[in-house]
C-alpha cells in the first residue's frame, strides 16, 4: 500500500509542477503550425499591423464580436486604444433598440470620428442583433484600417438584396398605423415544508411612436400569496398591485415637448383601493434631443388632479379625498468614453397643505477614473412628508413584519459603491468558452 500511495502522489505532484510550469513558458510560446485559409479570407494582418480597439457596449456579445472581428486588437483599457468605440441604447417605437455607434479615434486616429447606427427589431433573434451590430462595426473600422498597411489585405464586397427585400423596402401601407402591442403572463410556486408561496402577474401595453408624437398605454397586475408555518399558527401574507397608465407626448421643436399622463393604482401596500391622478405636462431639453443617445438635461413641470379611494380609513380620517398637487423632475443623462452619469431629483407637493410633499433623488454613476480603475455608484433617498394614506389604528407584528402595509417613515435611502481594478495583458482577443468563462480583475463593493 505504500508503494501504491507513494506512486499515486507522484503522479499527482508531476501533474500539478506541469501545470504550475505552463503559465511561465508562456512569454515564448512554440509557434504554431500555420492553418490553411479559409477561402475567400484574407489572410490576417501581420504582428503589429492591427488596429487596436476598445469595445465600450453593455449590450454587445463581446465573445462573438471577438471571434467575428478579428483584423483588429482588442484592448481591455481605453487608454490603449487607437479607436474607442462608444455604443449607446434607445427604444424604438415599434419595441426594438436603436443602437449608436460612436467612433472615436486616438494616437494616429486623432480626430476621425464617426456615427453609425443600427436598429433591431422586436422580433429579431439574439443571432440576427449581434449579427448586424457586428456588420456596422466591420464598416466602421474600414475607415481606419484603410489608413494603415492593412489597406493591402482589405477585401470590399457587396451582397445584393435579397429576394423580396426591394418590395419590402418600399414604403407602403401600414394596415396597424404605427402601432405596437404587447401582452404578458406570467406565474410561479416556490414550496418548503413549513412555507409556501405563490405568485402570478400580467402585463399588456400599446404605444404608437412617431416623429412628432408619443402615444403610450399600459397595463399591470401582480398578485402574491405566502404561508408560513410557525409552530401552531399559520401566517398567511397576501398582496396585490394593479397600475395603469395613459400617456401622450406632443414634440414641439428640437428642445420643448408638451403632453399629459393618467395614472391608475391600486395597491394593498399603500392602503389604496383606487388612486387617480390625471396631469398635464411640459418639458425642456437643454440639449437637442437628437443627442439623446449620449446626453440629456430635462426640466419637466406637471401640475395634477388625484381622486383617491381607501381600503381603510386613514390617520387623517379619510375614506376618499380629492387633492391637488404639482411636481417638478429635473433628470441629466450622459454617455461618455469616460463612463456614464445618471442623475435625476424631483419634487411634489399639495396644494391644500405645503408640507405634505415629498422629495426623491436618484443618482448612477460608473466612471473610468484611471488606466484599469473603474468606480460604480448607485444611491436612492427620499424625503417623505406625504403619507396621507397611512391606515389609522396599530399594525400587527405580522403586518409590519411582512410589510404588508406601509409604516410611516420620513426618509428612505438605498446606495451602493464598487471599485474595481485590473491589470496584466492589454490585449483580450482570445475567445475560450471551455468549462465556463472566468475573469480577471476584483470588486470591492461597500453597502
Amino acid at each position: 500500500m505504500s508503494r501504491r500511495r507513494a506512486s499515486v502522489a507522484a503522479l499527482f505532484l508531476a501533474l500539478l509542477t506541469t501545470s504550475l510550469a505552463l503559465p511561465l513558458h508562456a512569454q515564448n510560446p512554440p509557434a504554431p503550425a500555420p492553418a490553411a485559409p479559409a477561402a475567400n479570407t484574407p489572410a490576417p494582418a501581420a504582428a503589429g499591423e492591427k488596429i487596436r480597439v476598445f469595445l465600450d457596449c453593455q449590450r454587445c456579445d463581446s465573445d462573438y464580436l471577438r471571434t467575428e472581428i478579428q483584423f483588429v486588437d482588442y484592448m481591455r483599457d481605453r487608454t490603449d486604444a487607437d479607436v474607442h468605440i462608444l455604443v449607446t441604447t434607445q427604444q424604438t417605437g415599434a419595441g426594438g433598440l436603436e443602437y449608436t455607434f460612436r467612433f472615436v479615434g486616438q494616437r494616429q486616429f486623432e480626430g476621425i470620428t464617426e456615427d453609425l447606427r443600427f436598429a433591431s427589431s422586436p422580433n429579431d433573434s439574439q443571432d440576427q442583433v449581434r449579427q448586424g451590430i457586428a456588420r456596422v462595426l466591420r464598416a466602421g473600422l474600414v475607415r481606419y484600417a484603410a489608413r494603415t498597411p492593412m489597406l493591402d489585405r482589405l477585401q470590399l464586397s457587396f451582397g445584393g438584396p435579397a429576394a423580396g427585400a426591394a418590395r419590402a423596402a418600399a414604403p407602403g401601407r401600414d394596415r396597424w398605423n404605427r402601432w405596437v402591442f404587447r401582452t404578458s403572463l406570467s406565474g410561479s410556486t416556490n414550496a418548503e415544508s413549513s412555507y409556501e408561496s405563490r405568485s402570478w402577474s400580467a402585463s399588456a401595453s400599446a404605444n404608437r411612436t412617431t416623429a412628432d408624437w408619443k402615444h403610450v398605454f399600459s397595463l399591470f397586475t401582480r398578485s402574491s400569496q405566502s404561508e408560513f408555518e410557525v409552530g401552531p399558527r399559520t401566517v398567511t401574507n397576501r398582496q396585490s398591485n394593479r397600475n395603469g397608465s395613459v400617456l401622450s407626448v406632443r414634440s414641439i421643436s428640437d428642445h420643448w415637448s408638451v403632453g399629459g399622463r393618467t395614472n391608475a393604482n391600486s395597491s394593498t401596500f399603500l392602503n389604496r383601493d383606487l388612486a387617480l391622478r390625471a396631469a398635464p405636462a411640459i418639458e425642456y431639453n437643454f440639449f437637442p434631443y437628437s443627442q439623446s443617445t449620449r446626453r440629456q438635461l430635462t426640466l419637466q413641470y406637471s401640475p395634477g388632479v388625484n381622486q383617491i379611494a381607501y381600503n381603510e380609513e386613514t390617520i387623517f380620517g379619510k375614506v376618499n379625498e380629492s387633492l391637488l398637487d404639482q411636481s417638478l423632475t429635473a433628470s441629466y443623462n450622459m454617455t461618455q468614453r469616460w463612463g456614464t452619469v445618471r442623475v435625476s431629483v424631483e419634487g411634489l407637493h399639495y396644494f391644500h397643505d405645503p408640507s405634505k410633499y415629498h422629495v426623491n433623488s436618484f443618482g448612477n454613476l460608473d466612471l473610468r477614473l484611471i488606466k484599469g480603475v473603474s468606480l460604480t455608484f448607485f444611491g436612492q433617498a427620499d424625503r417623505i412628508r406625504d403619507q396621507l394614506h397611512l391606515a389609522k389604528g396599530n399594525l400587527t407584528p405580522e403586518q409590519i413584519l411582512l410589510r404588508q402595509r406601509q409604516i410611516s417613515t420620513s426618509f428612505q435611502y438605498y446606495a451602493q459603491v464598487g471599485l474595481s481594478y485590473s491589470f496584466g495583458s492589454i490585449f483580450s482577443p482570445v475567445v475560450n468558452p471551455r468549462m465556463g468563462n472566468s475573469g480577471g480583475g476584483g470588486v470591492i463593493f461597500f453597502n
